[in-house]
């Protein structure tokens, strides 16, 4: 691994998650190397508020938590 990105979790800015193609109320991320364009792999940090709730949606590609 040649390229490492150290991110700090305590100092990162959130923006309303908009994966779907609209923001889903209650949910925000930080995209550390997600890219929608290959794929959508990648990693992101995903926050949500209590009672928020995801769109219905298909997991394309294997996911990791």
């Amino acid at each position: 691994m040649t390229n490492r990105k150290i991110t700090d979790l305590y100092d990162v800015e959130f923006t309303p998650f908009d994966n779907y193609g609209v923001v889903v109320p209650g949910m925000s991320w930080h995209k550390i190397s997600y890219n929608k364009e290959n794929g959508g792999n990648g990693t992101y940090l995903l926050k949500m508020e209590p009672n928020a709730k995801s769109l219905p949606h298909v997991i394309q590609v294997l996911k990791s938590f």
